[in-house]
């Protein structure tokens, strides 16, 4: 495995580029690259997908959010059903059933904090409408 560096806050450019496509739904990857495009490393995991034969829409389908610690590990949001975290080896190390939603952080002692959402019923203009 390659060793996995976060770019310095003083760099013009970062040296790798961590993403998520849509496209590998059901089974979700992310990928960290350089600069020119190569691939330096891989994780796949499909912990928690809805099913294919339910035909989820398209926001609800694979991560919608995916962050890496220090020590290499990738923590992915499945939209509205769990925070995995996997090993760099793509092991599934734990996961959080919650309504995780499009992001989450580290704070300064490496605890995840993630946003989560819950619909709650608010009147516009004496009509009820349901938000997230």
């Amino acid at each position: 495995m390659t060793q996995l560096q976060r770019p310095r806050p003083s760099e013009a450019r970062p040296s790798a580029f961590l993403f998520s496509p849509a496209s590998r739904y059901p089974t979700p990857a992310a990928f960290v690259i350089n600069d020119a495009g190569a691939v330096l490393h891989t994780w796949s995991h499909a912990a928690h997908q809805a099913r294919p034969e339910d035909n989820p829409p398209n926001n609800l389908r694979g991560w919608n959010h995916v962050a890496v610690d220090a020590n290499g590990s990738l923590f992915a949001v499945v939209p509205l059903q769990a925070l995995l975290k996997l090993t760099p080896g793509s092991e599934l190390e734990w996961s959080c059933e919650i309504a995780a939603h499009h992001d989450l952080a580290f704070d300064e002692s490496g605890a995840v904090l993630a946003l989560t959402e819950a619909p709650r019923l608010v009147a516009v203009g004496g009509q009820p409408h349901v938000i997230l």
